[in-house]
């Protein structure tokens, strides 16, 4: 693809940042500083339960602020990442246990009206990615379900082991996958189903199922696009009867969590 514009159309002293770019900035830098304050956030609290018993009846406040300061501080560091234009440090990690940590986030997030139930199989591999980012697609995927069920229903996270051979790859459902071993991230559940014809588009940029107005399309996209950039890939089916599952692959790594 080819543009009119040349170097000579732009001087470098004349550039101006659009006010995006000025904002991601501005967001950049104050995630930055939170961050920091965040940092000095956990280092009290690791005081404060240096002090406490764990048979105090403060010890779990404290352990629950500590763990919402890290979160946030996985939060922040996407944010500057984001705005950097990085892909952020991959570290060894077991899925399972990262679906088990954010889960005191998700369950508040879906109601009273949805039952949330985490799986995780003995034995996980480790996978190499970038926990805010694995963070995000999970969070993204389980608000998908959440939306298609608005009178309530069941969520169901499934963390396990897959070989895929080459006889798989070619003639199963699973044929977008490369023949490897991997780490299956499953979220089923039990709501309203794809629509037909929907299943092949509804990863695409502004695709959306939802009335106008309650969907930007793009939460879906990000996750595929997190796959991929993973050397994985992800598939969405609609099960027989209510509702659908999405099965991501990421490809096993070698070293412990």
């Amino acid at each position: 693809m080819t543009s009119s514009a040349t170097a000579l159309d732009f001087p470098s002293e004349q550039f101006q940042p659009s006010t995006e770019d000025m904002a991601i900035r501005l967001a950049a830098g104050i995630a930055h500083d939170f961050g920091n304050v965040l940092t000095s956030i956990m280092g009290r609290t690791d005081s404060l339960l240096a002090l406490v018993k764990a048979t105090d009846p403060t010890y779990p406040q404290i352990q629950g602020i500590q763990k919402d300061a890290q979160r946030a501080s996985i939060l922040t560091r996407q944010l500057v990442e984001f705005a950097g234009g990085r892909a952020g440090e991959a570290a060894l990690l077991d899925v399972g246990e990262i679906v088990f940590d954010l889960a005191h986030i998700l369950i508040p997030m879906l109601g009273s009206k949805i039952e949330f139930a985490v799986v995780r199989e003995p034995d996980l591999w480790t996978v190499s990615t970038n926990q805010s980012q694995l963070e995000m697609a999970l969070m993204n995927l389980v608000k998908n379900a959440r939306d298609a069920m608005p009178d309530g229903g069941q969520i169901a996270v499934f963390t396990r082991n897959k070989s895929i051979n080459a006889a798989e790859a070619l003639q199963s459902n699973e044929c977008l996958v490369k023949p490897g071993q991997y780490v299956v991230l499953e979220v089923f559940d039990s709501g309203v189903g794809i629509p037909d014809g929907a299943s092949t588009k509804i990863f695409e940029p502004f695709f959306t199922t939802k009335p106008g107005g309650k969907g930007s399309g793009l939460g879906l996209a990000n996750v595929r696009s997190y796959f991929r950039k993973n050397g994985g890939e992800i598939i969405a089916k609609r099960l027989v009867g209510p509702g659908s599952v999405f099965r991501g692959f990421l490809p096993r790594a070698s070293g412990a969590a």
